[in-house]
């Protein structure tokens, strides 16, 4: 997203628009990837040689749970977006892409989780416990078992 700085008002200007997700550059594979455009309303105004940027990111998300890895819809709404860079060798314009990148970035979750409730994968057979059960027992707790002969 470019702002040309030569055609924004004096009082500012308004932006609404949508960006496409391969900004991200994120694959269906990632623990998080934009499931559609990423929308932004933004408001741009320069003031004594600093272009200010302030607004509001939102997107729709599909996330990959960390427990039970299976795939489910989030989003990210409205994200508080600010943006301040010093324009005294008067750019013709500000291209903004890659700061809304990482502003999306930072605020994806780290720890995605389908439900609080999930129950997660078997650590010995794999099997999601949300679906079903298993036969598997816990590994026996040998910590102590060095201790025993002293």
């Amino acid at each position: 997203m470019k702002i040309h700085l030569n055609d924004l008002p004096n009082e500012g200007a308004a932006f609404e628009g949508e960006l496409p997700p391969e900004i991200l550059e994120s694959s269906a594979d990632d623990p998080v990837c934009c499931a559609g455009p990423i929308h932004y309303r933004l408001r741009a105004l320069v003031v004594t040689d600093e272009l200010l940027v302030d607004g509001t990111l939102e997107a729709a998300l599909r996330l990959r749970c960390r427990r039970c890895d299976c795939r489910f819809d989030g989003a990210l709404g409205n994200l508080a977006y600010h943006y301040d860079q010093s324009v005294v060798s008067s750019p013709e314009y500000v291209d903004l892409t890659e700061d809304i990148r990482e502003a999306m970035m930072i605020a994806f979750p780290s720890y995605p989780i389908c439900d609080p409730a999930c129950k997660g994968l078997c650590p010995q057979c794999g099997v999601n416990w949300n679906e079903t059960t298993c036969e598997c027992k816990p590994p026996a707790d040998n910590r102590w078992a060095a201790l025993v002969g002293l």
